[in-house]
C-alpha cells in the first residue's frame, strides 16, 4: 500500500514538473512573439 501512494504522489510531482516546464516554454515563445511583432511594428514606423 505504501509503495502505491509512494508511487502516486513521485507521478503527481513529474506531472507537476512537466507543466512547469511547459509553463516556462510558452511564457518564453510569448516574450519571443511579442517583441518580434514590437520590432516589425518599429519597422513599419521608420
Amino acid at each position: 500500500m505504501v509503495p502505491k501512494l509512494w508511487l502516486s504522489i513521485v507521478f503527481l510531482i513529474r506531472i507537476i514538473e512537466l507543466l512547469m516546464l511547459m509553463i516556462r516554454i510558452g511564457v518564453n515563445l510569448g516574450c519571443l512573439y511579442l517583441v518580434s511583432v514590437w520590432i516589425e511594428e518599429e519597422k513599419g514606423v521608420f
